[in-house]
């Protein structure tokens, strides 16, 4: 979930407030927010229907936001901010992608200017280049970031954050086995209440 231009404080606010939605919410950077909506979305009546409540709300409340479901948080991030898709999943991604500027792969500012230079612009232009070329040109890094991004290296957890994150543990408002969330106890409760933004 990206909002540009959101205030520092509104953000804490908008993460506990996006309790209503999933128990595993977190602050991405700082105009983001990251959920993991596994086992969620069948209470909204699917993916699509969530993010269109989600979005309706904040819309309501002031604030835009540009929301992107996906596989992986790479993706969600990169079509949130640069996307026309809103709904990704599978090898449907690699389409998405491809056409996206090299800023959504999250390179530091130095490797895109550098890619721009040399007319590197798009994800697509970048993934064309044998990886041998690009590991000596850029090191490591934009190969890792390609790699995040198209899967081969997963991220497995949530950003850290603050409070939220810790109240929810000990409220017991969710189990976790083998990394994945297998029940949100109080759920449709939530799903009625929610935070107060």
């Amino acid at each position: 979930l990206f909002c540009p231009d959101i205030p520092a404080d509104r953000l804490t606010q908008l993460v506990e407030w996006c309790d209503r939605y999933s128990p595993l919410a977190a602050m991405d950077g700082d105009n983001g927010v990251i959920l993991d909506i596994t086992g969620c979305a069948h209470l909204f009546g699917g993916e699509g229907s969530l993010l269109l409540d989600l979005q309706r709300r904040l819309h309501r409340r002031g604030i835009e936001a540009h929301g992107t479901i996906a596989d992986a948080w790479g993706i969600a991030w990169a079509l949130a901010r640069y996307g026309r898709r809103f709904i990704v999943h599978g090898k449907d991604a690699v389409p998405a992608l491809d056409p996206l500027p090299v800023e959504a792969l999250r390179l530091p500012q130095e490797i895109v200017l550098e890619l721009r230079r040399l007319g590197l612009s798009t994800i697509s232009a970048v993934r064309k280049i044998p990886r041998h070329s690009l590991a000596a040109r850029f090191g490591s890094t934009l190969l890792w970031r390609l790699d995040q991004t198209f899967h081969a290296r997963r991220q497995t957890r949530l950003p850290k954050i603050g409070c939220f994150f810790r109240q929810a543990v000990n409220r017991g408002r969710f189990a976790r086995r083998s990394g994945s969330v297998v029940r949100h106890q109080s759920c449709p409760d939530s799903v009625r209440t929610g935070g107060r933004l």
